[in-house]
């Protein structure tokens, strides 16, 4: 008897989750019910808030996010699809479906999502370097800012000095990185940032990167001389595509140092 009573409630419950009010589907959608999120679905009050909480409930399951992608009034809400992606419990054919509709944005937070299937990380990221021509240069700016490392690595050949001035800063940037840059650009201007940047000034590759790339302006190399060691004066006092008065300075501080 009591486990008909148990059941009797339960169907009552779930029946009452079917046609609750908005307000009440708030607190529905974090139960570690099962059938609770299932009875929340059909409620026809459930809204987009409503599915996204759910979506980020630790309890969800596979079924469950199924259910929700297979309601095309749900899953036709772009916030919807980007936090089905966000999910874990999320099958891989459904989210790297969804993955497509994202804009540059979203598909930066699944590349660094860590929790999800890493296939997707890796699809968002060729997502985001397929549409970098089309990105304007301010959108390109706002990239280098939280760019991951993968994306970094093609983000430092971009051309606009305010876009390297961004990259500089972010935090996944790599001193080999920076050397890649500085000797694969003819661009004064990039040199010149690099050359001021708090952040990189003072690593010893940076600074013998900028002194041997010939597009280096003369006053910035010429203030990076008196760091180098014996070895890369002597080798910049031997490269004969150098300035001719980089090198000759770069001799006399051998010479005055007695090296």
């Amino acid at each position: 008897m009591e486990t008909e009573g148990a059941q009797f409630e339960e169907k009552g419950l779930i029946s009452f989750y079917k046609s609750c009010s908005a307000e009440q589907l708030h607190i529905a959608v974090n139960s570690a019910d099962v059938n609770v999120l299932n009875a929340c679905l059909e409620n026809p009050l459930l809204n987009e808030l409503h599915v996204i909480s759910m979506l980020r409930n630790p309890f969800i399951t596979q079924e469950v996010v199924k259910n929700i992608c297979s309601n095309h009034r749900l899953i036709s809400k772009y916030k919807v699809k980007a936090a089905v992606i966000h999910c874990p419990k999320a099958p891989y054919n459904l989210s790297s479906e969804y993955v497509n509709y994202l804009f540059w944005r979203d598909l930066v937070a699944v590349a660094k999502n860590n929790r999800i299937d890493p296939r997707l990380r890796v699809a968002a990221e060729r997502l985001i370097i397929e549409k970098l021509e089309e990105l304007s240069i301010g959108e390109k700016i706002a990239l280098s800012k939280i760019a991951t490392q993968q994306l970094v690595k093609v983000l430092i050949k971009e051309k606009d000095v305010k876009i390297i001035k961004e990259l500089l800063m972010n935090p996944v940037l790599v001193e080999d990185d920076v050397v890649k840059m500085i000797n694969s650009t003819k661009d004064a201007a990039i040199l010149t940032e690099i050359a001021n940047c708090q952040k990189w000034r003072f690593r010893y590759n940076v600074k013998k990167a900028l002194v041997n790339n010939t597009f280096t302006p003369l006053g910035v190399s010429l203030n990076i001389l008196p760091m180098l060691l014996k070895r890369d004066l002597e080798a910049i006092v031997r490269q004969h595509n150098l300035n001719p008065m980089l090198r000759r300075e770069a001799d006399q501080i051998l010479h005055q140092k007695g090296l």
